[in-house]
């Protein structure tokens, strides 16, 4: 689930506990955020912050983080410009090309080769 989606809710004492850390999350910075850091930001021990987290997002924290570089790594494969496995993979905090390919295709479904030959043909890629 996008921050936006997230953001556009009612925010309720929860919801504004959690905003520092949903921002940390959305940051765009080669070092993704560990779960200890956001449970700092929150002022929540981090089995507090997991849960209280999975209650109001729907999933896990390190799932949402998941699937947020994902995202990050199809906007850029999206770009004309877009650099190479190596080069994405440390831009949006993967280990290694290897390690971006294999979540990628984990969570997409197709591997990130396939989804930038065919951004032409899903309109809703």
């Amino acid at each position: 689930m996008p921050e936006g989606a997230i953001l556009g809710r009612s925010l309720t004492p929860d919801w504004r506990r959690f905003l520092p850390a949903l921002h940390r999350m959305g940051d765009t910075g080669e070092e993704p955020p560990t779960v200890a850091e956001l449970a700092r930001l929150t002022g929540l021990s981090r089995g507090q912050f997991s849960s209280r987290f999975h209650e109001l997002v729907g999933m896990a924290p390190v799932r949402y983080l998941v699937k947020s570089k994902v995202e990050r790594v199809k906007a850029l494969l999206r770009s004309p410009e877009a650099p190479g496995l190596e080069a994405l993979a440390a831009r949006c905090g993967f280990h290694d090309a290897f390690h971006l390919s294999k979540t990628f295709k984990r969570v997409t479904g197709v591997s990130p080769k396939n989804y930038r030959q065919n951004l032409g043909k899903n309109p809703m890629a």
